[in-house]
């Protein structure tokens, strides 16, 4: 229906009226308001004597004024519409403006012209101050070549001999599924879906030859880093007819061939094997409580372990790629496992596979809040000072009381003598990694002001968590326990490494030895390298933002260069780092927060409370994160399986971040 007859007279009746009153309003000097306000508010009137009322304006709320797609167009058009009335501002000063890169976050170039997106939590925004960050992207040298596929038209149903399978299965449940238990042992071999699929055995099998020595897991038994491929690429096609036949062994499935990917150089592709497992999961509705399902306790509990192993790979991915999560934890209601099939990770002293699984999720929990609160895209933009500095002292405060009820089992003593349990170094790996993510966005650069002013002492708080994770990498070296840690740990010892270069990078006291303790980073990761090979590449990354990459960084046997650890001989890199013991007390034990919590009232008013920690308070479970590759690194090993640098121009798209 069109408008009414006369419709357009009127409005130019009312805009001749308009105008000849605010012409007689010029000339009186006086604003009659009254008068005004009668004439706008009046219906129009054709000329046929019919008023036409205006329709309701529908006023949009604040909150979803800021929606994705909306809120661009909108803040353009007030712009807009602002600029007509008022006077412009003076521009602000260049400190106060927002980069682009801190508005679209930090972007990777692969050899194909592909833009990648990593965020903050990341950690690479700190280094766009080296060579390597050029015109709004990272430009790295490539690190590997892709490898043709060794194995062509092979069954992927053939299984290996039952000794190499014994082997490779006990390899796993011995040293990966003490951190990442997936399933439940009572269970099995009897579920009521057959979980164990070929699918599923290949995907145990290709993690598991990482740390195998039997040279049958190698499609070239010449080449260590093609150990677990032709598991690998039989589980690749099993896959193929399993995307429209949502499963749970699937789901686990996709989470193993995740972590392999990853560790392999192959970061897209295990971003996108954990996201299939991620809707997979929610298909299958393993974020509900099946607890009064009618369905077997031991398949409900093979559920719970399911879900919050993916719950848990969610939070560390994101945290390694600087992106948004998938679980909601508003849409999550799964309790904790709670049926304990009496696997052991220690005996001395005694701990439990279970209770270091809980306390891992619970960890995870605080570093998605981390995460949302402080590093997804806008979650600081109009966030006041005051209430930011209050976000970060709860979440602090929370990892603290996570510190704090861990049972003594669970503690890491690293002046003991006694074998270390990798996975509880890894849980508490995590835990200074998640410091470093809270605190380090607030430590001030060289030449500026911190960003957001805190009450704590972040800068101490981020190289203290930094030295706890080397110390507990060089623990976990002098025992020979390095080698079977989760491909996540490379993430962890990036994360401290980064936080070394800041100090490194500065004309300080503190700057020598930091550049000591960034080649430790390094001498770490080349020791990971044989299990998980981005960790290689990770080095490399490292040694390019300090400024070493003209220098040979890696071991190699064959023409008798120095090692990367010999770039510092006035260091010794074997030595405990120059850090508090992680048998004391942490930092925070001297900080009074008592004092703290009275003193400060006024950063968090009781009617303004942040609401980050939504289901954390309670005894239940949680309701709920490169570049242009102009040279290239040889995947082509050398004895001991350490590759070789050339400059080899061959596509490695598949081999970056």
């Amino acid at each position: 229906r069109g408008p009414p007859k006369g419709y357009i007279e009127a409005i130019e009746n009312r805009l001749y009226k308009l105008e000849n009153l605010l012409v007689d309003l010029s000339k009186k000097g006086e604003i009659q308001s009254t008068t005004l306000l009668n004439e706008l508010n009046s219906p129009l009137e054709t000329p046929f004597g019919e008023q036409i009322r205006a329709r309701p304006v529908r006023r949009v709320p604040k909150s979803e004024r800021n929606k994705v797609f909306f809120w661009q167009q909108d803040k353009a058009g007030k712009k807009k519409r602002e600029s007509l009335w008022t006077e412009q501002p003076p521009p602000p000063p260049p400190e106060e403006e927002e980069s682009v890169d801190e508005g679209v976050g930090q972007l990777a170039m692969d050899a194909n012209g592909q833009v990648r997106y990593l965020g903050k939590s990341s950690g690479y925004y700190l280094l766009q101050s080296s060579r390597t960050y050029q015109n709004g992207a990272f430009h790295f040298a490539n690190y590997g070549k892709r490898r043709k596929r060794i194995v062509q038209g092979a069954d992927p149903l053939e299984l290996p001999p039952k000794d190499l399978s014994e082997h490779l299965i006990s390899l796993y449940f011995t040293h990966f599924y003490t951190f990442l238990p997936l399933f439940f042992r009572r269970q099995i071999f009897s579920s009521v879906d057959q979980s164990v699929t070929p699918l599923l055995l290949n995907s145990i099998y290709a993690v598991a030859s990482r740390i195998s020595p039997d040279l049958r897991v190698r499609t070239d038994p010449s080449l260590p880093d093609t150990a677990g491929e032709i598991f690998f690429e039989r589980a690749e096609r099993l896959l193929d007819e399993s995307y429209d036949k949502p499963s749970i062994s699937t789901v686990q499935s996709l989470l193993l061939l995740a972590s392999h990917q990853h560790g392999t150089m192959k970061s897209a592709r295990a971003w996108l094997y954990s996201g299939m497992a991620f809707r997979m999961a929610q298909d299958l509705g393993l974020h509900r409580n099946c607890d009064h399902w009618n369905i077997p306790p031991e398949e409900c509990e093979r559920r719970k372990r399911v879900f919050w192993c993916c719950y848990i790979v969610d939070r560390l991915g994101s945290a390694m790629y600087g992106r948004a999560t998938t679980f909601e934890e508003r849409d999550c209601d799964v309790p904790f496992p709670s049926m304990d099939d009496n696997d052991l990770l220690s005996s001395q002293p005694p701990i439990r596979l279970l209770e270091n699984f809980i306390n891992l999720i619970k960890l995870c929990d605080i570093l998605g809040h981390v995460l949302k609160s402080i590093y997804y895209v806008r979650s600081l933009q109009h966030t006041a000072a005051k209430q930011a500095d209050s976000v970060v002292t709860t979440l602090n405060k929370r990892l603290h009381q996570w510190h704090d009820q861990l049972p003594s089992a669970l503690k890491v003593h690293t002046k003991s003598d006694e074998p270390p349990c990798v996975a509880v170094c890894q849980l508490h790996q995590i835990y200074y990694t998640t410091l470093i993510l809270l605190h380090r966005l607030f430590i001030p650069g060289p030449n500026q002001s911190a960003p957001i002013p805190s009450l704590l002492p972040c800068a101490s708080i981020c190289a203290s968590a930094a030295d706890s994770i080397l110390s507990i990498s060089h623990h976990l070296l002098e025992h020979n326990r390095l080698a079977y840690v989760m491909n996540y740990a490379v993430y962890y010892v990036f994360t401290a490494g980064v936080a070394f270069l800041r100090d490194a990078s500065g004309q300080n006291e503190r700057s020598s030895e930091a550049k000591g303790k960034v080649n430790q980073c390094m001498q770490v990761l080349d020791e990971i390298e044989p299990t998980w090979v981005t960790a290689s590449k990770t080095c490399q990354i490292i040694a390019e933002l300090s400024g070493l990459q003209e220098r040979q960084l890696l071991p190699n046997t064959s023409d008798g260069s120095e090692p990367l650890y010999m770039m510092y001989p006035q260091m010794d890199p074997f030595a405990a780092p120059n850090i508090i013991p992680l048998d004391t007390k942490p930092y925070w034990d001297s900080f009074d927060w008592n004092t703290f919590s009275t003193e400060k009232q006024h950063l968090i008013h009781t009617d303004q409370q942040v609401d980050i920690l939504s289901g954390m308070e309670s005894e239940k479970p949680p309701r709920f994160l490169n570049y242009v590759q102009h040279r290239t690194l040889s995947h082509d090993t050398e004895e001991g399986g350490r590759p070789s640098l050339n400059n080899n121009k061959e596509d490695a798209s598949a081999y970056y971040w």
